[in-house]
C-alpha cells in the first residue's frame, strides 16, 4: 500500500478527533476518493438465457458483466455482420 499523503493523514486525523466535525463529503475530497454509482445486471453463469435456476444467476456489476460475457458478444458481433453482408448481396443478386 502507498504511503499516505500530508492531506489524506490530516483527514483520517480529523475524523479522528472529531468525527461530527467533517462531513463524509468533506472528508472523501480530502482523501482524493470520489462517489460512483453502480448498477447490477443479472447475469446467466453459463451463458444459457432460458437456465433460471438460481445456482445459474449472478448479479453482477455492468463491468465484469461485459466482461463475463465478452466471448459471446464478439461471436454475436460477428455473426451481425456476416448477416448483413450476406443480405445486402442478396439485394445485388442477377435476376
Amino acid at each position: 500500500m502507498a504511503p499516505l499523503s500530508a492531506l489524506q493523514k490530516q483527514a483520517l486525523q480529523q475524523v479522528w478527533l472529531w468525527p461530527e466535525l467533517v462531513s463524509p463529503e468533506k472528508d472523501a475530497a480530502m482523501i482524493g476518493l470520489r462517489r460512483s454509482t453502480v448498477s447490477l445486471a443479472c447475469c446467466h453463469l453459463d451463458h444459457d438465457s432460458f437456465n433460471n435456476a438460481p445456482s445459474n444467476l449472478a448479479a453482477l456489476c455492468q463491468r465484469c458483466h461485459l466482461k463475463h460475457d465478452a466471448k459471446d458478444n464478439l461471436s454475436r458481433r460477428r455473426l451481425n455482420r456476416w448477416s448483413r453482408l450476406t443480405n445486402g448481396m442478396r439485394s445485388f443478386a442477377f435476376a
